[in-house]
């Protein structure tokens, strides 16, 4: 019995070794994972553990000989998640930089499964008299800071070392202050990073200022107060210096500014206005300086600033002047400026912003006992817009008012042909502007007068010969010779032309003479409105005539057809229905006929319409539908016979 239990014991204990060497196997078989491969992240995959203590005894840093003593974020990391055994190793970052890898004699008591945020694993305990393995150095990576073009540092002395993932070494000098006059920083090439991933060299990056500027002082009980600040001017530019009005500044009473000076007290360089600075710097004081006025019998002067262009100051001194003269201030020509565009000169100021005294050009200053200093003052030059008028230019009138002129576009304009002896007017012709007159023939015509010049002609046709008559004058004799006078011009109407006869005066021994022969025109007729007739009316009357003739021919031949038939069925009413029809057309044609002739003159030149033709159209088209209706009654006539038989 004691035997089978020793026995049992025996296996026992073999099969506990075989788990222990079983297990240890396991353990010590599974290979730890290199903490830096080539050009990769050396914490790649591991889980970071923000916060945390490790506590190691029994080991000191490998490379500054210090205890493991402070750890905090960004100093534990797991490696890969699971939990012991299969956690490979940990990762511990020294106060130094050094890493260390630690595989065994790890306390991992309580801890559970690693998990993405390492949760739980806090007071971790190592102890470094076991198998505590150092891990590998890691590679020092180098940051530099290049000063690029306009940088005034070394780079020599802004070069660091720093390990992977470490916080970026920042730049020690100031770039606002560490560069060349005229330039800022704009930044480093590549894009500064806060963490560091590789060696690198920053190049600083700059830029040409535009924010120079160039300091006005009035220069009088304060140095420094009032002050005109010309700034965003570019660094190394070329500059002019302004003028004393252009810089908003008004002498100081009984004084005349003279110029600037770079010193306040006048002990500096001398600079005038329009004066150029090349290139343009920093440090840019100018301070006005002044001399008193003009107080006894020397001579004067007044000075006209143009006062506009303040990098171009424009001045005209009226000098030599007589001191306590009366004087007549200039015009703003005489002094040889010119008004900015769109701009009109108004009158003078003794103030530059026009704040002080108005003075007019033919102002008298009386007496003239000091120098003067006038600015040219403006305003918007915005005149009202002027009417343009367009010609109309009439040729070949006779009338006393042809209507030849100037005219605004838009107007109606009256022209006038008048009257001319011996002549028809015949109508007018349009030589430009592109007018359409709507009654060509009429005399006087009414048009919209276009935004361009018109040129129209009145033309005329002779009167052909007619009627003539003949008067004579019994002569007088008077008791003395006298000069022969040449009666007046008589005025001559559209229908008629009456001329009397000369009359002259005969001496004693000159026979009397018998009055010319006056051709007579003949009148038209007594509704003609143009000097001419229209052939499209001629057509319409005789077109009507026609369709006349047609339906009183087909009348008469049904109706001798009738007879030779002696048909007793004959319809008397039908008859008389047909002979109606065909009366109404032969008045419609005499209509026509007697329109003609009461409103067209065959002997007048031709047109083609007039306003009588609407009238014709309107008897022909009458004719018309009285020949269709006769038409449709013979036809339903004649269907009828048919379906008798």
């Amino acid at each position: 019995m004691l035997n089978e239990v020793i026995t049992k014991r025996r296996y026992l204990s073999k099969l506990f070794a075989i788990l222990i060497a079983l297990a240890m196997l396991a353990m010590y078989s599974m290979p730890a994972q290199p903490i830096y491969a080539a050009e990769t992240d050396p914490h790649e995959g591991m889980i970071h553990k923000v916060g945390g203590s490790v506590t190691i005894k029994n080991y000191n840093c490998p490379d500054c000989n210090e205890t493991f003593k402070k750890y905090g974020p960004n100093n534990l990391y797991f490696s890969p998640q699971g939990t012991f055994p299969q956690l490979a190793y940990i990762v511990v970052v020294c106060d130094c930089g050094h890493e260390s890898t630690w595989t065994n004699n790890v306390d991992f008591s309580n801890k559970g499964a690693v998990d993405s945020n390492a949760s739980g694993w806090n007071n971790i305990q190592i102890d470094g008299s076991g198998r505590g393995e150092p891990g590998p150095e890691p590679e020092e990576l180098v940051i530099k800071y290049d000063p690029g073009t306009q940088g005034t540092w070394y780079i020599e002395d802004e070069t660091y070392g720093a390990l992977l993932g470490d916080p970026t070494p920042e730049f020690s000098g100031d770039t606002d202050v560490d560069h060349n006059p005229g330039w800022s920083f704009d930044g480093w090439s590549p894009e500064w990073s806060d963490t560091v991933a590789d060696s690198v060299t920053y190049v600083a990056q700059w830029k040409a200022n535009t924010n120079v500027s160039v300091i006005y002082y009035r220069n009088w009980t304060n140095a420094y107060w009032p002050r005109f600040v010309d700034g965003g001017l570019t660094f190394a530019s070329e500059y002019t210096v302004l003028g004393y009005g252009a810089a908003g500044f008004t002498a100081p009473a009984g004084y005349i500014f003279t110029g600037w000076n770079t010193k306040a007290d006048g002990t500096g360089d001398d600079v005038d206005p329009g004066d150029t600075i090349d290139p343009l710097g920093y440090g840019n004081v100018l301070y006005a300086q002044y001399e008193p006025i003009n107080d006894d019998d020397d001579d004067v002067v007044v000075k006209y600033y143009r006062n506009w262009n303040i990098e171009d100051e424009e001045l005209y001194e009226d000098e030599g002047l007589e001191y306590g003269s009366s004087y007549e201030v200039l015009d703003f020509d005489a002094t040889g400026f010119e008004a900015p565009e769109g701009k009109k000169f108004i009158g003078w100021n003794t103030e530059a912003d026009g704040s002080g005294d108005a003075v007019d050009p033919g102002d008298t200053i009386d007496p003239l006992d000091k120098d003067y200093v006038l600015y040219a003052q403006y305003e918007d030059d915005d005149p009202e817009p002027q009417p343009i008028y367009y010609t109309v230019t009439v040729i070949n009138s006779f009338a006393g008012t042809t209507g030849a002129g100037s005219y605004l576009a838009g107007v109606n304009v009256t022209i006038n042909a008048g009257t001319r002896a011996g002549y028809t007017f015949s109508g007018w012709t349009v030589n430009s502007g592109g007018i359409v007159i709507v009654y060509p023939l009429n005399a006087a015509v009414i048009f919209v007068m276009p935004a361009n010049d018109v040129t129209v002609t009145a033309n005329w046709t002779a009167i052909p010969p007619g009627t003539t008559t003949t008067t004579t004058t019994t002569p007088t004799t008077p008791p003395t010779p006298t000069t022969p006078t040449t009666p007046g011009t008589p005025p001559a109407g559209p229908d008629q032309i009456a001329i009397d006869p000369p009359t002259t005066t005969i001496g004693d021994t000159e026979t009397p003479q018998a009055a010319p022969i006056q051709e007579i025109p003949p009148e038209r007729p007594p509704l003609a409105v143009f000097a001419a007739w229209a052939l499209l009316n001629l057509i319409l009357t005789i077109v009507t005539g026609l369709i006349m003739a047609a339906l009183l021919v087909s009348y008469f031949g049904k109706r001798k057809d009738e007879d030779e038939e002696d048909d007793p069925d004959r319809d008397e009413e039908k008859v008389k229905k047909y002979l109606g029809l065909r009366l109404l057309t032969i008045a419609a044609t005499a209509i026509a006929v007697i329109l003609f002739i009461l409103t067209q003159d065959m002997r007048l030149p031709m047109m083609f319409v007039d306003q009588w033709t609407i009238w014709h159209v309107v008897i022909t088209a009458v004719t018309v539908i009285l020949a269709i209706f006769s038409k449709k009654t013979y036809e339903e006539d004649d269907y009828e016979e048919a379906e008798q038989y």
